[in-house]
């Protein structure tokens, strides 16, 4: 079953070079300024043609797909942050999901609704002058608390 996922994927990606296409970067790190905050990534593979950039994030499970409908409720941004990390190198064009599951590509519909939707949700964070939270007594707890970055435990 791996090896007929894996010809799939070949096969998309030996017609994205004969149509141009290279793996400019794999596994690169970036750094960029946006909305008042520093993000920092590593997109798994950037793709150039020309002068066109496509960003790549490789998927074996489950990735959100959003419609006209639902994207205002964005809690996934990871498209947009690597497209913003990768417009360091030019003309991004387009970001996606590659589904190896799947051996599809998914383009991200809505990258520049998402994109403003992203850049509000920092802005009201950045907003937030006070939060409130108590230490827990049993530092297990610390895992999974959304606090564990505020408290430095």
């Amino acid at each position: 079953m791996q090896k007929k996922r894996l010809k799939t994927l070949c096969e998309i990606d030996m017609q994205r070079f004969n149509d141009g296409w290279h793996v400019e970067s794999c596994e690169q790190s970036f750094e960029r300024k946006f909305a008042g905050v520093t993000l920092v990534g590593q997109i798994d593979r950037v793709d150039k043609q020309n002068n066109e950039i496509e960003v790549l994030d490789y998927k074996t499970g489950t990735y959100p797909l959003y419609t006209k409908n639902n994207f205002t409720d964005a809690t996934d941004f990871q498209l947009e942050f690597y497209y913003l990390l990768a417009s360091e190198l030019g003309n991004v064009t387009s970001c996606a999901y590659y589904d190896l599951k799947e051996g599809k590509i998914v383009q991200e519909a809505f990258l520049e609704e998402k994109l403003a939707v992203l850049e509000s949700n920092i802005k009201d964070l950045l907003n937030i002058e006070e939060i409130n939270f108590e230490l827990c007594e049993d530092t297990k707890h610390c895992l999974f608390c959304d606090y564990k970055i505020v408290c430095g435990r």
